[in-house]
């Protein structure tokens, strides 16, 4: 079982990139709502058409793991703290102490 780190960049507020998990594709959009106080990502499939919307990066849950689309990545995708596993982080923690990791499915 392999896991990838998937880059993240605290410096811009708000961002897209490509990323491949699990042979396929997919369009992260990285934002930080300061409203909430926290940093936030949407999933897109290669097309551009979304699969999840909104969500909150936090610490200690699979990402994904209440969603049942089948165009999601068949791994679990958490955040990890490098400092405090038990905290999500501040908003300059993203991509340095605050990571996404990426655990491929073994089948």
């Amino acid at each position: 079982m392999a896991i990838l780190r998937v880059p993240l960049n605290h410096s811009l507020y708000h961002y897209e990139f490509r990323v491949e998990l699990g042979s396929m594709i997919y369009v992260f959009e990285i934002r930080y709502n300061t409203y909430m106080g926290t940093w936030i990502f949407s999933i897109y499939d290669s097309a551009n058409d979304p699969i999840i919307m909104g969500l909150p990066l936090l610490v200690g849950i699979d990402l994904l793991r209440r969603y049942t689309d089948d165009r999601l990545p068949p791994g679990r995708l958490f955040m990890y703290n490098l400092e405090n596993n038990n905290q999500d982080g501040e908003e300059k923690d993203l991509g340095d102490n605050l990571l996404m990791l990426y655990l491929e499915d073994e089948s």
